[in-house]
């Protein structure tokens, strides 16, 4: 949790999303280590930032990858 979590704050703290959605077989069912890495993220993040962001385990069962790297090409040919 705290290499994860320090990890995920440098990213907050550049980004500043409102959400952190946390999927895969280390975190799925580990109440434990997901309350550890949103405690870290929350005390390390900057304040407004701190105060902004949701941590939450995803509920969506499929493999997240392709459409996250699809999203990234897609946005990536656009912004040209």
């Amino acid at each position: 949790a705290e290499y994860i979590g320090r990890s995920l704050t440098d990213v907050a703290n550049i980004l500043n999303p409102e959400l952190i959605s946390l999927r895969g077989s280390v975190i799925d069912k580990n109440t434990f280590l997901l309350d550890a890495l949103s405690r870290r993220i929350h005390n390390q993040a900057l304040e407004p930032i701190s105060r902004g962001i949701k941590i939450i385990n995803s509920p969506i069962h499929e493999d997240i990858r392709l459409p996250g790297v699809s999203s990234y090409i897609l946005s990536r040919y656009f912004y040209r």
